[in-house]
């Protein structure tokens, strides 16, 4: 999906992104209604983040905040989407300055 929507570039950016995802711990922590709560550890690094999904609307939010700085999905949120079988990207996470549109009127 991500391939035939963006760049090049931002698509190599995705796919070290979502290769960066596949090597972590998760553990739910908290379910309440829609709203659930992850917990990622990398092994390696003893670092952890927490990820924020809402079944509903399909919002993942990490407190790393990448999306919100840099415009892109880090593979914390990737991996959770990943878990909950999101198999594209949420609209709302494809900014057009990103796509092969961007220059189109």
């Amino acid at each position: 999906h991500v391939a035939c929507v963006c760049t090049v570039q931002i698509y190599a950016l995705f796919v070290k992104e979502f290769i960066g995802s596949l090597g972590v711990k998760i553990h739910k922590v908290s379910n309440n209604g829609t709203m659930h709560s992850y917990q990622l550890i990398e092994e390696e690094c003893n670092r952890e983040q927490i990820v924020q999904f809402n079944s509903t609307n399909n919002i993942v939010e990490c407190i790393c905040k990448m999306f919100e700085s840099k415009g892109l999905l880090c593979w914390h949120a990737l991996r959770i989407l990943n878990v909950n079988i999101i198999f594209f990207i949420p609209t709302q996470y494809i900014l057009k300055r990103w796509t092969k549109d961007a220059k189109k009127a």
